[in-house]
């Protein structure tokens, strides 16, 4: 995997491990909210770093919410302009043939 796109690899195997040790734990000790949040939180991270490497989201990355609209219903369009301003040669960006639409507070990920 190229150096700029995260595996996490590592991070993961010891989060699985300490997940096991936490699940061990509680199977002898039910009802410890302690080692139940703990599990919850692992779990959450792991999560979030598969994603993360599935994607290739780096927290390098610059991330932009898009704003709310007031008073008014509709969605963001992303557009490829083809460095023109004739808005006639533009057309609508589309992921596996759908367009590509994003609503208020959404996020936007970029290098």
């Amino acid at each position: 995997m190229p150096m700029n796109q995260p595996a996490f690899t590592t991070v993961i195997h010891q989060l699985r491990q300490l997940q096991a040790e936490l699940i061990a734990r509680l199977r002898q000790t039910q009802g410890d909210a302690d080692a139940l949040s703990h599990k919850q939180e692992i779990e959450t991270a792991i999560r979030c770093l598969e994603f993360c490497a599935k994607h290739q989201i780096t927290p390098t990355m610059q991330v932009r919410r898009l704003p709310e609209i007031e008073a008014t219903l509709g969605e963001f369009r992303l557009l490829w302009d083809y460095e023109t301003e004739n808005r006639a040669s533009w057309q609508e960006a589309r992921v596996a043939g759908q367009p590509l639409r994003a609503v208020p507070g959404d996020l936007l990920l970029s290098q």
